[in-house]
């Protein structure tokens, strides 16, 4: 009787495994397809930012354009009037600041650009006051604020500062944490703070 019990059991648990990894197969593929489907949404809402973005600094670059195009066209017009009236706008736009409203940067702010800059992907994730490089490589960059609130607070508004004036793109990473990256603005936004 043990025997015929033996033998059967070792008939059976393979027949018994092989039903239960062909019932859980189906959970794990709807699971597989709801993630899929979640990062996608994702990925569209990004691209959706992204677009917009680059709209706003397409406009942006625009009117730059325009502005110095303008420029030009009135010195152009200073000359035809008079040599001495263009000398005298050309010595007026010297003495004044090459933007109409420069951006101001604090401390913190620049900390943050100086370091997006640094990174060979241009791109760090934040995670409870620290920045981390985005990359595929071992050890990442990164730098840490501290774990005060008040530290974190205030990196969380310079983030947004940065971010609601194009020199940072912000972009979900992974759970509840977001990606910056650095974007050309924000390049030449530090150039006047470099040494």
């Amino acid at each position: 009787m043990p025997l015929i019990a033996g033998l059967t059991s070792a008939i059976a648990v393979p027949w018994v495994t092989l039903f239960g990894a062909s019932i859980a197969k189906f959970p794990r593929a709807f699971l597989h397809k709801v993630q899929f489907l979640e990062a996608s949404k994702r990925r569209i809402v990004e691209y959706h930012q992204r677009a917009e973005e680059e709209s706003a600094i397409a406009q942006l670059e625009a009117a730059k354009e325009h502005r110095q195009i303008e420029a030009a066209k009135r010195l152009e017009e200073a000359e035809e009037v008079s040599p001495e009236l263009k000398s005298e706008i050309e010595e007026e736009r010297k003495s004044s600041p090459d933007q109409v409203v420069p951006s101001l940067l604090g401390d913190l702010d620049v900390t943050l650009l100086t370091f997006a800059s640094v990174l060979q992907s241009g791109s760090f994730y934040v995670e409870r006051g620290s920045l981390y490089e985005v990359t595929e490589e071992s050890p990442a960059k990164h730098l840490d604020f501290g774990k005060n609130h008040r530290k974190i607070k205030l990196l969380e508004e310079s983030l947004t500062h940065l971010s609601s004036n194009l020199l940072l793109e912000r972009s979900p990473y992974s759970g509840d944490l977001m990606q910056y990256e650095i974007l050309t603005a924000g390049y030449d936004a530090l150039e006047p703070y470099r040494p």
